[in-house]
């Protein structure tokens, strides 16, 4: 029993597992539904098939190794306006159907997957036996509530396309109820979708973020930026440190607040605040989280990197934690740096530029003196700013 214990106090696998079970009952009834539809029913369910099966493929290429949890809530939207759009079109759209079907299967693929990977990859909590039997009772248990709906659909007469407007419904009322409880999934989705449609991001090695237990993250500071990007790069939440001024912009503001970032100020603008701050650090730290800092304390203004202050020496003093060191390149000159002055500096200079994220060995606190990390953070930069 000890085991299922575990399983239910840990609320992010709880939910991920609940997550999967209710892509068992969305395909049931989707299935059903089309079923029921007559026609093209199977030639339909074949096309859903397979956008399930590219789907999964396209998720598999474009993560790159790295499990997309940001995908989850992009995937369930599209789970809700494609059941809808399949209503929208009449049944003689055969073409129409069977683009919609597919572009359902692979919103599935981009819903169900992350889940079962993090299922599967979730440490420090269940053990991966106890983590299978749930997923598969909670598989299980799902289908045949599947069942059971389409069972009432038809003995209520509803036609086939009632039915998809009510499982399209349900599907929304089941993903808003997630993500309000893990609010995390749908703020890396954000700061994915941000930073992709933005940058083409080249990340390397995220392995040495631990996937349990706390860690200082530490970045050269080239722009307003720097944490979305990070943040959509990373495998888990990070708690930034972050300039109070960053939090005046309305998108990066949303983003940061609703991941949790801690604002902070220099000591002769509100002492106060920097107090405040370093409190909220070691709480998190003691808590076992990740918290990201920029050891320069500010945005570069020259593209070179700063020496850096003595915040992150306070910080380890007090909470002897790793320090993964990180280097960022090709954001100098965007328009989220401070390279160009006045309109300048909000004109793009590039489509969809490449970006680099660069992530070091864990360095032990002992070890990670202000000069050492500067030398390290440098050379995970490159010569590239």
């Amino acid at each position: 029993m000890s085991g299922w214990r575990v399983f239910s106090a840990d609320r992010s696998l709880y939910l991920a597992v609940f997550g999967i079970g209710w892509f068992a009952t969305y395909s049931v009834v989707l299935l059903e539904v089309l079923r029921g539809g007559g026609g093209n029913a199977s030639d339909i369910s074949t096309f859903v098939a397979a956008g399930v099966a590219l789907g999964a493929l396209a998720d598999w290429h474009l993560s790159e190794g790295h499990n997309e949890l940001g995908l989850v809530p992009f995937g369930s939207l599209g789970m809700t306006v494609f059941a809808f759009a399949m209503v929208a079109l009449p049944e003689t759209a055969v073409q129409g159907r069977a683009g919609v079907a597919m572009l359902n299967g692979a919103f599935i693929a981009w819903f169900v997957r992350p889940l079962l990977v993090f299922v599967r990859e979730r440490r420090g909590g269940a053990r991966i036996g106890v983590r299978l039997v749930a997923t598969a009772l909670s598989v299980l248990l799902f289908t045949v509530v599947g069942v059971a709906l389409s069972a009432g659909f038809r003995a209520g007469g509803l036609a086939p396309w009632q039915a998809l407007v009510a499982l399209a419904c349900m599907n929304a009322v089941v993903a808003l109820f997630i993500y309000r409880l893990l609010p995390e999934f749908l703020l890396r989705f954000i700061a994915w979708l941000l930073v992709h449609a933005l940058y083409r991001l080249d990340r390397d090695g995220m392995h040495h973020v631990p996937t349990e237990g706390a860690a200082l993250i530490t970045c050269n500071h080239v722009s307003f930026a720097d944490a979305i990007v990070i943040m959509a790069a990373c495998p888990r939440p990070i708690r930034f440190v972050v300039d109070h001024r960053i939090f005046r912009s309305p998108v990066l503001s949303f983003v940061l607040r609703e991941s949790r970032a801690i604002p902070i100020a220099p000591a002769k603008e509100d002492p106060q605040m920097l107090e405040s701050a370093f409190e909220t650090v070691a709480e998190a730290l003691a808590a076992g989280e990740l918290v990201g800092i920029f050891p320069e304390g500010a945005i570069t203004r020259d593209g070179e990197l700063q020496v850096f202050r003595p915040g992150m020496a306070r910080i380890l003093g007090r909470s002897p934690v790793p320090v993964i060191p990180m280097g960022l390149s090709g954001l100098w000159g965007s328009v989220f740096s401070r390279r160009h002055r006045g309109l300048m500096r909000f004109v793009p200079k590039a489509v969809a530029p490449c970006i680099r994220l660069h992530a070091g060995a864990p360095v032990p606190a002992a070890d990670a003196d202000p000069a050492t990390l500067h030398a390290m953070t440098l050379d995970l930069r490159g010569t590239v700013r």
